[in-house]
């Protein structure tokens, strides 16, 4: 319902708001996600307004849109990524304000505070969120299971794993880091599961160098697993689906992505949750830290 409010908004805010209203977003093939079933719903209902909307590949969204709205082209709705992307967007003026929307909505009882305020940019709302992810290890229980391992809830347990999985042949991670963002989710969990989550905030808004000693830290530890040869040889040519399909083959035992992975392989009955794969969170390395995670929220 918020989705469908979200398009209402665009049909009648601003002048001759009739006919059609064009809706842009990145959820296509096994992560449409039930888009075509919701604006086909919006129009039964809708009088007057028709929805058409066209998804982009994901990664072609990113050049896409960011070149539509240069151009003056931007379409009426579109998809995008709550926090540091959608402030970039709503600070050179592409963006109309939604406050209305929310107060009217009360849609601050229904987000948490930091879900809402990710999609705040100087006191005003730009955004809508439709989903939030987490990112964790997927897990080949199979894989698992010849091992006997269980999933590891500290840095040590992960690396005895690794070293049992690599002995008997099998490669512990796969990351898919041709589109670089993958690779993002290690070093964030990394620094946030050492500094903390609150020092990795102020990293991201440029009050920490990347050459503090928490930094260079966390990127040791990346780097002492890459020389221990815990990483698929082919991480700069997969993407992240070619990682998740690696470890659905048992090619390799784990991957750190987000909970799409699910939605990947939702239409597989012969691999499913609980039974074929399992996920685990990113274990503790100093227990002094907050236990944080990431994930990044879908909006409109």
């Amino acid at each position: 319902m918020l989705v469908l409010a979200v398009l209402a908004l665009a049909a009648w805010s601003g002048p001759g708001r009739c006919g059609q209203i064009e809706f842009l977003h990145y959820w296509t093939g096994s992560l449409a996600g039930g888009v075509a079933e919701m604006t086909d719903s919006f129009n039964a209902k809708a009088s007057g307004i028709t929805v058409s909307a066209h998804g982009m590949e994901h990664e072609s969204f990113k050049t896409g849109i960011r070149s539509r709205l240069a151009w003056g082209r931007a379409p009426d709705i579109f998809s995008y990524w709550a926090g540091e992307r959608l402030r970039a967007v709503a600070e050179a003026g592409y963006l109309a304000p939604l406050d209305d929307l929310w107060a009217g909505g009360g849609l601050d009882r229904l987000f948490s505070r930091d879900v809402a305020a990710a999609c705040r940019y100087n006191g005003k709302m730009y955004a809508v969120p439709v989903t939030q992810h987490m990112v964790g290890f997927f897990y080949n229980t199979a894989v698992f299971a010849r091992f006997g391992l269980k999933p590891p809830r500290t840095w040590e347990e992960l690396l005895d794993a690794c070293a049992r999985l690599k002995r008997g042949g099998v490669t512990p991670f796969a990351l898919g880091a041709r589109e670089l963002w993958p690779a993002q989710f290690w070093f964030d969990h990394l620094l946030a599961r050492t500094a903390g989550p609150l020092y990795h905030q102020g990293l991201m808004a440029g009050r920490h160098a990347y050459d503090d000693p928490q930094v260079r830290r966390a990127f040791s530890l990346w780097a002492d697993l890459l020389r221990r040869g815990y990483f698929a040889p082919s991480f700069a040519s997969w993407d992240w689906a070619d990682a998740a399909q690696a470890v659905r083959e048992g090619r390799a035992a784990m991957t750190l992505t987000g909970t799409w992975f699910m939605g990947f392989f939702a239409a597989d009955e012969s691999w499913r949750p609980g039974r074929d794969y399992g996920f685990f969170r990113f274990p503790t390395l100093d227990p002094g830290v907050p236990d944080a995670a990431s994930g990044p929220i879908d909006v409109l």
